[in-house]
C-alpha cells in the first residue's frame, strides 16, 4: 500500500497491493521539516532467527537528525520473541544494529510505540546526525510464524528550514 503524507498531517493510502507482491517501503513524501522513512515486514516472510534484515528502499539521508523511532503492530506477531531496529550503511558496515529500537515492546495488533532519545528501548541513534544515508535493519529473536508491523524512524531533512513562522 501506497502511503503520502499531506502538508496538513492527513495519511492518504492507496491500494497497490495488486500491482506489487509485497508493501512498498521508504520514506513517506510530503511537506514540512520531519520525515518518516518506514517499512512494513511480514514476521512469516521476513523473520528468520538471527538473521539481520536489510530494507533497501528505506534510506535515512546523510545529514539527518533522528528524532523519534517506533512500531505499529498490524497484526499480532508470533513466533518471534524480540526484534532490535538498526542500520548499516551503503557499504554494508553496520552502524548500530539495534540503534533506534532496543526491542519492541509488545506484539500485539494494535499497539503502538513511539520512543525518542532516553525513552525506554531507545537506541543509541535517535538524537544523533546521520554522517552518511543509512538502510534500516531488523534483526529478530526467534523466527516468524505470523503477524505483520511497521517500524519507522521520524528525522529532520537537511537543508529544509526548521523555524516555524506565524
Amino acid at each position: 500500500m501506497t502511503i503520502w503524507r499531506n502538508p496538513d498531517g492527513l495519511v492518504v493510502k492507496f491500494p497497490l497491493d495488486t500491482l506489487f507482491p509485497r508493501d512498498p517501503r521508504g520514506e513517506l513524501p510530503g511537506a514540512g521539516t520531519v520525515r518518516e522513512c518506514s517499512v512494513i515486514v511480514d514476521a512469516l516472510q521476513d523473520l528468520v532467527n538471527g538473521t539481520t534484515f536489510i530494507e533497501w528502499g528505506a534510506v535515512i539521508p546523510r545529514n539527518s537528525y533522528i528524532v523519534e523511532a517506533g512500531c505499529r503492530v498490524l497484526v499480532t506477531i508470533t513466533g518471534t520473541t524480540a526484534i532490535t531496529f538498526g542500520a548499516i550503511d551503503y557499504s554494508g558496515a553496520t552502524v548500530d544494529a539495534a540503534g533506534f529500537l532496543l526491542s519492541i515492546p509488545a506484539f500485539t495488533q494494535g499497539t503502538q510505540s513511539a520512543i525518542v532519545k532516553g525513552g525506554t528501548g531507545a537506541g543509541a541513534l535517535l538524537g544523533t546526525i546521520s554522517p552518511k544515508p543509512w538502510l534500516l535493519t531488523i534483526t529478530p529473536t526467534g523466527t516468524g510464524t505470523a503477524g505483520k508491523f511497521e517500524l519507522y524512524v521520524k528525522y529532520l531533512v537537511p537543508g529544509k528550514d526548521t523555524t516555524t513562522t506565524f
